[in-house]
């Protein structure tokens, strides 16, 4: 991405999502200059956007954000400065599939089980987990249920979760998307919407965390499962997006580069930015980046102007002490 020195911010705020997927098709949201700002409200993480069938991933991440002077290969270390929940109340629980939802994976090749669409557009119906049917035919469409779920109140501090029972859960459910504070541009269903309430009345501390936050693979891919295992999923899987193991090395973010002289764990896995289980505010600070991915904000009113920042600077190999080499290839 080409961008001009007017373009090139100290500050900017994201508030737009991706549907389930990272990668340099999405574009950069905004450049901004090293040691510049980033300030945006991320939508809840599991669940919401696991059910919402035309999300091509499990989760509904920011826009990547470009910094000046990163190169591919580049190490990226960040420390997190503030993060505060904006959600109500959310949802979660052990999950089943339901196999005629899905193709090979049922967080990324989503179909609609009565017409066969791929990614079919939905809307909402009533509450439950039947809410959520297909745009074009009306059938039921999410490829996720509860085993057993709960639904969980916050306190106004942020510290402490109740279970609720099924009258409030429900309650919950007719104002799904307001409750899970939803930012206006999220096109998640609300897990919410499913009402769960097997366990209530059971006590829990809040403590609220970042899911993950990293950098821009070199081609498009879905943005689930998880770090920890981010892309082994793809590999001989039969949908769009099934790679080959080598294909998949070398798309991954810490794979970007061949000749860096940096080979440590600091060239961070392929990532993104996404609160759970609910609503996240958060604030980072970045030394020597390449894209980000992730968001901050704060128990106000979802959408409002946030005080809160992401710091980005250029510092060497916090590992090893240097400079990558910065002869790199992305191919």
């Amino acid at each position: 991405m080409q961008t001009t020195d007017r373009e090139i911010k100290d500050e900017v705020f994201v508030d737009e999502y991706t549907g389930g997927l990272v990668g340099p098709s999405l574009g950069f949201a905004a450049t901004i200059k090293d040691g510049g700002h980033i300030r945006c409200v991320v939508p809840p993480g599991c669940w919401g956007p696991m059910i919402t069938p035309e999300f091509h991933g499990g989760h509904e991440v920011t826009r990547p954000v470009a910094v000046e002077g990163a190169r591919v290969g580049d190490a990226l270390a960040i420390t997190i400065e503030s993060m505060r929940v904006l959600s109500l109340a959310t949802s979660s629980g052990t999950m089943v599939t339901i196999k005629d939802a899905f193709g090979d994976d049922p967080f990324v090749d989503k179909k609609c089980p009565g017409c066969g669409t791929l990614w079919p557009p939905s809307r909402v119906e009533g509450t439950g987990e039947s809410s959520i049917r297909c745009m074009k035919c009306g059938t039921v469409v999410n490829p996720f249920g509860f085993e057993e779920g709960y639904t969980i109140v916050f306190d106004h501090d942020s510290q402490l979760g109740l279970t609720m029972d099924a009258a409030n859960a429900h309650a919950f459910a007719q104002r799904a998307r307001e409750v899970a504070a939803l930012p206006p541009n999220a096109r998640q269903h609300p897990i919410l919407l499913f009402e769960p309430h097997t366990i209530p009345g059971t006590l829990a501390r809040l403590r609220p965390f970042i899911g993950n936050i990293g950098t821009t693979p070199s081609a498009d891919l879905p943005d689930s499962h998880n770090a920890g295992d981010f892309g082994n999923f793809l590999v001989g899987a039969h949908h769009p997006y099934g790679m080959s193991l080598e294909t998949l090395n070398r798309v991954k973010t810490h794979r970007y580069h061949r000749r860096s002289a940096c080979k440590c764990e600091c060239h961070q896995e392929s990532g993104f930015g996404w609160p759970h289980p609910a609503a996240r505010a958060r604030r980072f600070t970045i030394h020597r980046p390449a894209f980000l991915k992730g968001g901050i904000g704060s128990r106000e009113t979802p959408g409002s102007a946030l005080p809160s920042h992401i710091a980005a600077q250029r510092r060497p190999c916090p590992v090893h002490r240097h400079r990558a080499n910065p002869q790199r290839s992305n191919r």
